[in-house]
């Protein structure tokens, strides 16, 4: 039986809100906190001999050469007692990053926030009634109250530009 100093469980709800759990060895510690992140699972130890019988009971989880790692469906109940029982970390480090010295900027909270000039946005064709389609534009200027974006046809830049309310136009997925 494994010591509750080598013990890590991950757990965390999917996109479904399906409670994961899984033990791992904390000799594995720097893959089992990268998979965990990646999947925006919680790290936990257990610290008592009760969080140890309850983290003993789960399926050994999987790491992967990829970096990925593989923790199972668990029982909702059980997912709760680990809640309850584990030393959880909200977020757990990611050595990687801490290596590196380099973290990601985060996304804003509001993707039309980000819109700024040479922005390109998706916009109505308004003036062909029933048959209204999305046209790239791209975005020449925004308003002080940053609430009107003058925008131009991207495929048409000899049009004349015109004006839309920021919150009426589409934003288009960012590259990688």
């Amino acid at each position: 039986m494994k010591t509750t100093q080598s013990l890590f469980v991950v757990l965390g709800l999917d996109s479904e809100k399906k409670p994961h759990a899984a033990k791992f060895s904390a000799a594995d510690e720097v893959a089992v906190r990268k998979a965990a992140g990646a999947k925006g699972f919680k790290l936990g130890r257990a610290k008592t001999p009760e969080a140890a019988a309850a983290a003993q009971k789960l399926i050994e989880g999987r790491i992967f050469d990829s970096g990925k790692g593989l923790v199972p469906f668990c029982n909702p109940e059980v997912y709760e007692k680990l809640l309850k029982l584990l030393e959880v970390e909200d977020q757990p480090a990611n050595p990687i990053a801490a290596a590196d010295k380099v973290s990601p900027a985060p996304a804003p909270a509001d993707p039309w926030a980000a819109i700024k000039m040479g922005s390109i946005v998706l916009c109505k064709d308004d003036e062909r009634g029933a048959d209204q389609s999305w046209w790239e534009c791209a975005v020449t200027a925004v308003s002080k109250d940053n609430k009107l974006l003058t925008v131009r046809w991207k495929n048409f830049p000899t049009l004349k530009p015109f004006a839309v309310r920021r919150s009426a136009v589409a934003i288009l997925p960012s590259k990688p």
